[in-house]
Order: structure tokens, then sequence, then C-alpha cells
């Protein structure tokens, strides 16, 4: 399938931190606990960051790429699907 620069231009654009949905998801929630005042100073922030690498990136993000990284690199696209 080939995609035209006017489609993936729009795809980018939809994509882009510009998009306040989009934005506001890259901080994995950072800005709710802000505005729930879950992190109101450095000891809560540290607490927050903590907790949410055990509990995100740890259990998720990072054994995903880990996976992707070693389907890429022995180039094996069925793994990396």
């Amino acid at each position: 399938m080939t995609m035209s620069a006017t489609a993936l231009l729009h795809l980018l654009q939809f994509a882009s931190p510009a998009l306040p949905v989009g934005g506001y998801s890259y901080s994995q929630g950072l800005e709710a606990a802000l505005e729930d005042k879950l992190v109101f100073d450095a000891a809560s922030a540290q607490c927050w960051i903590t907790r949410h690498l055990h509990e995100v990136v740890a259990q998720w993000d990072a054994p995903l790429f880990w996976r992707l990284l070693g389907a890429c690199a022995v180039r094996d696209d069925a793994a990396f699907a």
C-alpha cells in the first residue's frame, strides 16, 4: 500500500503533539495528576514518576520495545508484527 504525500502529511499532523488530545497523552497522564493534586511538589513528582516507571514502563513499554528491537536486529518481519 502506498500513501500519497498529502495523506502522509495529514496523518502526521493528526498524530502531532499540536493536537490537544495527542499532545496531552505524551505526558503519560502527568497533567491529570497535576490537576488532581496528586503531584504538587518535587517529592510527589518523584513518587509519581517512580510509580509510573514500575507500573507502566517496566510492565508494558519496555518489554514491547525490547521485543521489537530484537525483531528489527534480525530483520524478522513476522516477530515485528
